[in-house]
């Protein structure tokens, strides 16, 4: 059985949310945390760290943080951000790249990171295969995570953490 799951992004962590028949339910990791940090860590040799790896483990220079941030922004808005955070955004001929501590990842591979993690983060403790979310963040979005992920994935690297 497949799952439509839901996932609130606030400014600095998202939560995870399905629907059990008609009752929204709240989706926990194996901790019991029901709240998940929104940052993603890169590390040389093309591993990444998302979610609370990335918060214990990871150290700002390699973390980009509220990633959502980065969605729907032209190549002059992301430019703009430098200087918000440790990470340092940079135009490279027609790529908006993001300097991850030496690390050079695109905003794609930031995202295929993040939603990689959801959907197994959802799949773990729903034991169900997940198929599609409702994204909220401001606005609700109802989107695909499977066609987000293969499309994203098809051509970046961290597609295979």
């Amino acid at each position: 059985m497949t799952k439509t799951i839901g996932i609130d992004f606030g400014d600095c962590f998202f939560r995870l949310s399905h629907l059990d028949g008609r009752i929204p339910k709240i989706i926990a990791d194996d901790s019991g945390r029901t709240g998940f940090p929104s940052k993603v860590s890169f590390l040389p040799g093309g591993r990444c760290r998302v979610g609370f790896d990335a918060e214990m483990f990871g150290i700002p220079e390699d973390t980009v943080l509220h990633p959502m941030t980065l969605v729907g922004k032209s190549a002059s808005e992301l430019l703009a951000l430098n200087g918000r955070y440790a990470h340092e955004i940079i135009q490279e001929r027609n790529w908006i790249l993001i300097n991850a501590n030496r690390v050079f990842v695109s905003v794609d591979e930031v995202l295929i990171a993040l939603f990689a993690h959801i959907k197994e983060l959802a799949e773990k403790s729903l034991r169900a295969k997940v198929e599609s979310a409702v994204i909220a963040t401001g606005t609700a979005v109802t989107a695909s995570l499977d066609t987000i992920l293969l499309d994203l994935m098809a051509t970046h690297p961290y597609s295979k953490n």
